[in-house]
């Protein structure tokens, strides 16, 4: 069966397609909630509870574009009822994991899974839907990452706090098993579609890409906490080759004609380049942010699971609200005084929290204000990061952008936990006071969310003097008078 078949996405198949993408989503919102309680239970440390985060997140990223090509290549429902079932198999293994190693195993192991799952739920919606039902399906889709933020802090308070069972921690990966069984249920409903051209799987790329990325994840995750040593050193100095060899393979695919995992032709694009840039600043400083803040109310605050829970639901409710309806600021604004408008609003937030978090009331009331200003900061800026990636893609290259674009921000919010977590630790451990490690982190944060809107300005004005440039340009000879 190709894209050009007939059958269409009944309800019940599209059910089926929401339920795989908020698998993946909920299980990234639920787990920053439950981190303390795992630290203490399995002795984790904090850069431990870095790689839990950010485990998933890398191994996410690094074969997003690879499920999306095996999609292609094999049966979009293959490899949707093969993602949704390993990814029950690697949920059961961190309920069931023993120690924290074993659980970093199967955190990566989830990453991968979801990464089977994640590209056939648009790419058949895609093929499977038309007119008013597409609009529909599409609006659903798109509503799924707000919604999965709130449910999943909430459900993982919930559960870690319920202690159902005794499970504490474990029941908020053992959740998904119930989930993932009725999902694959369900799955048989889902139309099975193909590319028509079969795509060649870039494996190669795939290893050079999760390779660099490890390289980049480890140090900044460890190398804080155990003063940098030799191997993390030589890790970071791997990190440029890896990227010089992933590009140096993937000019060389682009000119054979193959399937390329991060297309050249894709990043000669300036605003795709410029889009980019900004969305591994943001998307890394919004993870980051989540987990110091997480870290801090817990400890600091002596919250529960439970009531840290229900803290950001405020938070993931004004995100939603200012994301679906930033579109109208971005066309009176354009996007690069939209994202300025955001910073302003973001950085307010954060400094609004950090002083109630060292006035000692990171577990009360008074930091929601602060907190809602974060979220509709975020919010206002998230929809014009895309845009700038996206604004001069031509339609050819629409889908290889789009994944390019998915995998940096998955990777983005697998790293960003290490980075601001870093910067937490160090200074929790050295003052002895969460609150002030919770500084630390946010002096990383705004200096994150600053330089996105530098970057968007920069980019900003030097289109206009493109802009400009072009139009000014003298008309040659032998075209003045042809259109007169």
């Amino acid at each position: 069966m190709t894209q050009t078949q007939t059958r269409t996405l009944s309800a019940v198949g599209l059910t089926a397609l929401i339920g795989g993408q908020l698998l993946s989503q909920l299980d990234f919102a639920a787990v920053n909630v439950a981190l303390h309680s795992i630290g203490q239970q399995l002795g984790a440390s904090g850069a431990q509870l870095e790689l839990v985060v950010a485990g998933y997140g890398v191994a996410f990223a690094v074969a997003l574009v690879l499920g999306g090509q095996l999609g292609d290549a094999v049966g979009r429902r293959t490899v949707f009822v093969v993602g949704v079932a390993g990814f029950l198999l690697a949920s059961l293994w961190c309920g069931l994991a023993p120690t924290t190693g074993v659980l970093l195993v199967a955190r990566a192991a989830q990453g991968l899974t979801a990464a089977l799952v994640v590209p056939q739920v648009l790419a058949t919606i895609h093929v499977t839907t038309s007119g008013r039902q597409s609009v529909r399906a599409l609006a659903l889709y798109g509503s799924i990452g707000g919604l999965s933020f709130v449910v999943g802090q909430v459900l993982g308070g919930v559960l870690v706090g319920a202690d159902v069972l005794g499970l504490g921690w474990r029941a908020v990966f053992l959740i998904n098993v119930p989930i993932s069984l009725g999902v694959l249920a369900l799955a048989r409903f889902v139309p099975q579609t193909r590319a028509p051209r079969r795509p060649q799987v870039d494996l190669l790329g795939t290893v050079l890409l999760g390779g660099t990325l490890v390289a980049l994840m480890l140090p900044a995750a460890l190398g804080p906490a155990l003063g940098w040593p030799w191997w993390t050193v030589v890790l970071v100095c791997l990190v440029p080759l890896g990227f010089a060899s992933l590009a140096a393979v993937e000019r060389r695919r682009e000119a054979r004609g193959l399937d390329a995992l991060v297309p050249p032709t894709v990043l000669r694009i300036p605003s795709m380049r410029t889009g980019l840039l900004l969305g591994a600043l943001f998307f890394g400083s919004w993870s980051g942010l989540l987990f110091a803040l997480t870290l801090t109310v817990q400890a600091g605050g002596a919250r529960t699971a439970t009531a840290t829970g229900l803290m950001f639901v405020p938070l993931g409710l004004a995100f939603f609200l200012a994301a679906s309806r930033s579109a109208r600021l971005a066309v009176r604004l354009g996007p690069a005084r939209t994202i300025r408008v955001g910073v302003v609003v973001q950085v307010l937030g954060v400094l609004a929290t950090t002083l109630v978090v060292l006035a000692g009331h990171a577990g009360g009331a008074w930091i929601q204000p602060g907190l809602v200003l974060v979220g509709v900061g975020n919010g206002v800026i998230v929809a014009s990061v895309f845009r700038f990636c996206l604004a001069d893609v031509p339609a050819a290259l629409a889908g290889s952008a789009s994944a390019v674009v998915s995998t940096v921000q998955q990777a983005s919010l697998g790293l960003g936990a290490p980075v601001l977590g870093s910067a937490y630790l160090v200074a929790a451990r050295s003052t002895g006071s969460p609150e002030r490690g919770f500084a630390a982190a946010m002096v990383v944060e705004v200096a994150m969310v600053v330089a996105v809107g530098l970057v968007a300005e920069v980019a900003s004005r030097s289109a206009r003097r493109t802009a400009r440039t072009d139009r000014d340009a003298p008309v040659p000879a032998d075209l003045v008078g042809r259109n007169t």
